[in-house]
């Protein structure tokens, strides 16, 4: 998908929180400005301190970012009505330098559970690859009944299979939210203790 091309739009968007909240805006039954809409109500009416998830600095932010800005939709994600902004950044993890587009909104952190990964395989050395489903593999999160799509067929889905595609996005919520369970934890606890 490129968020430049106009047909390329969102389809679906998955969210959940550690209260066992879930929600999908479902781009069938909603335009895509409106589904930036109500993704920005959502955040702001369940106000959490983090916002989370799988690749949102190399992918999910930026696409977000970019249809928004199409639609001249504001993503105010912030605490206060404050918007979500970003920058070109870079970090070095052990033997590797990323770039990326670095999110920030005020009132909130933002987490990048493939980030964390990364941190966590410096010592761990024992991932195949940083992609949600081969992590949640790894770690024993994938569930028997978990729905899985190839890439190139997600349009597909979408106009022909819609729950599929549905069902999808909502696995990879719950798998999201699973990770940052275990790769989250150790820099909560650092959190506490140097209040940053």
């Amino acid at each position: 998908p490129n968020p430049a091309r106009a047909e390329d739009r969102i389809t679906a968007i998955a969210l959940a929180d550690n209260t066992g909240w879930e929600h999908l805006i479902s781009g069938k039954t909603l335009g895509e400005p409106d589904m930036l809409k109500e993704l920005v109500q959502q955040v702001r009416e369940r106000d959490p301190d983090v916002l989370e998830g799988h690749n949102l600095f190399r992918f999910d932010l930026e696409y977000i970012e970019a249809r928004a800005a199409r639609h001249k939709v504001k993503l105010a994600l912030g605490r206060g009505g404050a918007p979500l902004q970003g920058h070109p950044s870079r970090m070095q993890i052990a033997e590797r330098a990323i770039t990326y587009r670095k999110y920030e909104v005020f009132g909130r952190h933002i987490i990048d559970t493939w980030i964390l990964a990364q941190h966590y395989d410096v010592t761990a050395r024992e991932l195949e690859g940083y992609g949600l489903k081969e992590i949640a593999k790894h770690f024993g999160l994938a569930t028997d009944d978990r729905t899985y799509i190839p890439p190139d067929r997600v349009s597909w889905y979408f106009d022909h299979e819609p729950d599929t595609l549905f069902r999808y996005a909502l696995d990879d919520v719950r798998e999201a939210l699973a990770l940052s369970e275990i790769l989250s934890q150790s820099y909560f606890v650092q959190a506490q203790i140097f209040p940053f």
